[in-house]
């Protein structure tokens, strides 16, 4: 007989985080020829509780829903870092180290200041704080400054406003350069505006990752927001291989279970490497604006008004590589978001870029990322999530 799961997610509110756990869930279903329905209060169609009629529940599990669940012995797994039901058998995103892997990238691009925008309210507030302390203390740092806001500011009007006042009287507080890591892509988009309208470049002034990201919204801003991959579809996925595992009669793991991000997408917000060195940060904001196109080190020294010699000593001092690497890096790393968040053709990606052919773009690619742009593309299909316990 076919297992009846009930999936307690608010599909009304269309963001990434339900509707990508809501195919990860689906999937697994699929492969395991599941009944599913979209109940997310358990209210049924009557709009009674009818609970029993389900094999197991998982979603974004409330106190109410808990409770039904637990006076009907069903299982549940919970994937909402927030839920007011505690010690439930869940499955939640390692924000602790998505925090660790932003402050990793800002250090690595040069600030040397950093601060934290988060929400007071929310339970990944203190993941996030301890995960980019981590990061900075390795690398002999100070704390970041905290800023939070009471609650999440996303809609209204009087909120609205609020959030640019606060956030404009904190940037006039801060000795830039900064590095800032913001817990949603709300408050960053607010930021990064706020930032232009006070005359201070992003990310020159202020670098900017999102912990939370909505992918559609970080690729709207202006700039560009760069991210934590949050791999909301291994949280699903794996949400629902852990409801089978409890549906089968193994015991829950004392801990939450926790998909582990692996990488950040860079965009404009932090696609920089500031310098104590001047002739280092104008060569690297140069080879940033001109990534997609064939750049020779003689015409980078050239449009610095520097000898080749020079540019490639201090940028080998500085960066502790060679500026063709770098050059390469950055062309890399515009390809792979092509090819990411576009559906392009390759041949339309390498004209795009400056390349002469088919075969010299999938050289150049394959040098730098170690595998052809078809086979990294193929790669970027929803993952199934890498687990770790804590």
């Amino acid at each position: 007989m076919r297992k009846r799961i009930a999936i307690a997610i608010e599909l009304d509110h269309p963001v990434p985080w339900h509707l990508d756990c809501y195919q990860g869930i689906l999937q697994y279903a699929d492969e395991h020829d599941w009944a599913c329905v979209v109940d997310p209060y358990l209210v049924g169609m009557t709009g009674q509780s009818d609970v029993s009629d389900y094999d197991g529940v998982v979603g974004r599990i409330t106190l109410e829903v808990a409770q039904s669940a637990a006076a009907h012995d069903i299982p549940v797994i919970n994937h909402w870092q927030n839920s007011p039901a505690k010690d439930l058998p869940s499955v939640l995103f390692d924000y602790h180290e998505g925090a660790r892997l932003a402050g990793e990238h800002l250090v690595s691009c040069g600030y040397r200041r950093f601060a934290h925008l988060g929400i007071s309210t929310q339970a990944v507030n203190m993941l996030d704080l301890t995960g980019l302390t981590e990061a900075l203390e390795q690398h002999g740092f100070a704390e970041a400054d905290k800023f939070e806001f009471a609650h999440d500011f996303e809609a209204g009007r009087e909120g609205v406003i609020h959030m640019r006042r606060v956030l404009t009287s904190w940037l006039e507080a801060q000795t830039s350069p900064v590095g800032v890591l913001a817990q949603n892509s709300v408050t960053a988009r607010y930021l990064a505006q706020i930032c232009g309208e006070m005359g201070l470049k992003v990310p020159e002034d202020v670098g900017i990752v999102v912990q939370l990201g909505d992918h559609v919204l970080s690729m709207a801003a202006s700039p560009t927001l760069t991210v934590v991959d949050s791999d909301y579809f291994g949280i699903g996925y794996q949400s629902a291989a852990y409801l089978d595992e409890l549906m089968s009669g193994e015991p829950a793991d004392s801990q939450a279970r926790r998909i582990v991000p692996t990488r950040l997408t860079v965009r404009e917000s932090s696609d920089f490497y500031l310098s104590s060195d001047p002739l280092v940060t104008e060569a690297m904001r140069y080879i940033a604006d001109h990534c997609r196109q064939t750049l020779r080190v003689e015409d980078l020294a050239d449009a610095l008004n520097t000898s080749r010699r020079t540019l490639e000593r201090r940028f080998e001092e500085v960066v502790g590589r060679s500026v063709y690497s770098e050059v390469a890096r950055l062309r890399g790393e515009y390809v792979k978001r092509q090819l990411i968040e576009t559906d392009r053709p390759l041949s339309e990606i390498a004209q795009d870029c400056g390349f002469s052919s088919a075969s010299h773009f999938t050289r150049f690619f394959s040098n730098v990322v170690g595998m052809t742009p078809s086979a990294f593309r193929k790669k970027q299909t929803p993952s199934r999530g890498r687990i770790g316990v804590g």
